[in-house]
């Protein structure tokens, strides 16, 4: 922003207090102030049932659930956002109705079972709680969190805003709501009147809060906290998602901004359940490494196989291949593992060129229509991890998954959505892979040799040739030849009609057996695949045919050993380090 006083930069912070200011000084102070009241009033005598419904779980780990679930649930209740004041004035906002009906897990940030780990396993000495919103917010959603806390005997601090904005609660209404509140509910009461549960000010009036300026009071009773909670959109996205403390910090809030939705790769109404455990974050290195791998795979695992929404500017609203055994058909999911086996495919061992390095990118002008679509997914997809990987503050600054990486990830979700065991392929899985350079079509062709790609009419002897000159063995060409289990394959055009899609076996989206029984009756869909009951292969065939587990074990290796070949890798968040090409 430009002016006589030069040119300034306002982030949000500073934007909400200049329109509080402005506020003020035009003389609104509280213009929520009935509504609040209204919305406390009703929440009080939710309060009841609501902790008598956690109290029916008798598991510790359901109980810590469903408390999380309802700070979400209560956290919708904010008329600082355009969709959630809508709702409230034509609909009314239900906690219930909130509560079990949140999106879909994964969420855009969801660190929810390490959460539940943490809780289920850990006893915390004091915790600081900062609130958002008046009524279900803070009173069905963030008192119940503290009440579980106080059960397992913590020390709870809840801070509140020293003056008010929009329809967050302030400290003062708060305390003066604490008598109604101990009447509800004795494990609240005991609380309250032994002073285990305390209301102080934050030293903040604005939506959002800035944690190098809290107020005194607050300081000294926040001393030898080892739990922070940060709750609402506000003070734990908008301003202090990448915040590091000394102790535990918890940051949850659920997005009802679509912009904020878009910066994070999320979606409207998503939540953000986000634990960082105690100390600065430490770069990657020789013993973090793994850490920040897993993340990103994590990451990537959530986008890819149950989609993202708009992720900014050149990012569409993407579906994902399914969950494990559950698998989304109107996806390409054969296109998709065959992609991974193109990249992969163009592997030369005695020129050591081509392999698993994200050149397929640049060589799709002749790809057919299905694995045009398959690229249109994986590229959608890495533009969704890494727009999330831009604000995950445990993953280091810079961070983003290579075309490579994702190219391969998404070809083994497409089969473990189809059946093959996660655990089998994507936790061995590796990332890490390093992409070719953006070279021209033409001069990629000259290093990644597309024709070393076994074209479907090749006999047995030329099939088996081209796969050991390259460090399979036999029984692994078996075992990759399995891919055609799932997907079609496409027909070329007739007298003008347009090529169409083909299953490749009666079960096209299942990774099962039917495949290899097609090849022993001869009536597979290419002459490779039939050429596999040459003897020199034909017990493998058999083996698999008769025995599902044999196969998907033997695939999910071949798998792993080919999506390493001729790649070259690099430590995410590191300087790029190339190693010694694989294979």
């Amino acid at each position: 922003m430009n002016g006589s006083t030069g040119s300034q930069r306002y982030g949000c912070l500073e934007l909400c207090r200049l329109r509080e200011d402005t506020l003020i000084a035009a003389g609104f102070t509280d213009i929520f102030l009935p509504i609040k009241a209204r919305e406390n009033a009703s929440a009080l005598e939710l309060l009841p049932d609501v902790c008598a419904e956690l109290d029916q779980h008798t598991e510790q780990r359901d109980r810590w659930d469903a408390v999380i679930r309802g700070v979400f649930a209560g956290n919708i209740f904010d008329l600082g956002c355009a969709a959630t004041t809508s709702m409230y004035h034509e609909e009314g906002v239900s906690f219930h109705d909130t509560r079990d009906k949140l999106v879909p897990r994964p969420w855009v940030i969801d660190d929810l079972d390490a959460l539940l780990d943490r809780l289920c396993s850990h006893k915390y000495t004091k915790a600081v709680l900062f609130v958002d919103n008046a009524g279900a917010d803070v009173l069905l959603g963030m008192l119940p969190l503290a009440r579980e806390l106080l059960r397992h005997g913590t020390q709870v601090v809840i801070a509140a805003n020293s003056a008010p904005a929009i329809n967050d609660i302030t400290a003062a209404e708060l305390d003066a709501l604490l008598p109604q509140v101990a009447a509800a509910d004795p494990l609240l009461c005991k609380g309250i009147s032994s002073r285990q549960l305390q209301v102080v000010a934050s030293g903040s009036g604005l939506p959002v809060i800035d944690l190098s300026k809290i107020s005194g009071e607050l300081a000294a009773a926040a001393e030898g906290a080892d739990l922070v909670v940060l709750e609402g959109m506000g003070r734990s996205i908008e301003t202090n998602l990448h915040a590091r403390l000394s102790c535990d910090q918890l940051n949850v809030g659920m997005i009802k901004h679509p912009e904020v939705a878009a910066a994070l790769g999320g979606r409207l109404y998503d939540c953000v359940c986000h634990l960082v455990a105690a100390g600065p974050y430490v770069p990657a290195g020789p013993v973090l490494q793994g850490q920040v791998d897993q993340r990103i795979k994590d990451t990537a695992w959530a986008v890819i196989t149950s989609g993202s929404a708009a992720g900014g500017p050149g990012v569409p609203p993407t579906p994902g291949v399914g969950q494990p055994g559950s698998p989304n058909t109107a996806l390409p999911l054969g296109a998709l593992l065959r992609f991974a086996f193109h990249d992969a495919g163009t592997y030369d061992r005695a020129k050591k060129t081509g392999g698993a390095n994200g050149s397929i990118r640049l060589e799709l002008a002749t790809a057919v229509r299905n694995m045009r679509d398959a690229a249109r997914l994986v590229d959608s997809w890495r533009r969704a991890i890494n727009a999330r990987l831009a604000s995950d503050a445990q993953v280091p600054a810079g961070t983003a998954i290579s075309y490579a990486d994702t190219v391969q990830l998404a070809g083994a979700a497409a089969v473990i959505a189809t059946g093959l065991s996660k655990d089998a392929l994507w936790k061995p899985l590796p990332v890490g892979r390093v992409d070719s350079p953006p070279l021209s079509a033409s001069a990629a062709a000259s290093s990644d040799n597309t024709t070393l790609l076994p074209p479907a009419t090749l006999d047995f002897g030329q099939l088996a040739c081209l796969f050991l000159a390259n460090g399979y063995t036999l029984d692994e060409l078996v075992a990759l030849s399995g891919a055609h289990s799932i997907g079609f394959r496409q027909t070329p055009p007739v007298a003008g009609t347009p090529p169409s899609l083909v299953p490749l076996t009666a079960t096209p989206s299942s990774f099962d057996t039917d495949y290899y029984s097609l090849v022993l009756a001869g009536s597979a869909a290419f002459r490779t695949d039939n050429s596999l009951r040459d003897p020199r292969t034909l017990a493998t065939v058999q083996k698999f045919a008769a025995n599902q587990a044999a196969f998907h074990t033997a695939f999910a290796s071949a798998y792993i050993k080919m999506s390493k070949m001729g790649a070259s890798w690099k430590s995410y968040g590191a300087a790029l380090k190339t190693a010694k090409k694989t294979g």
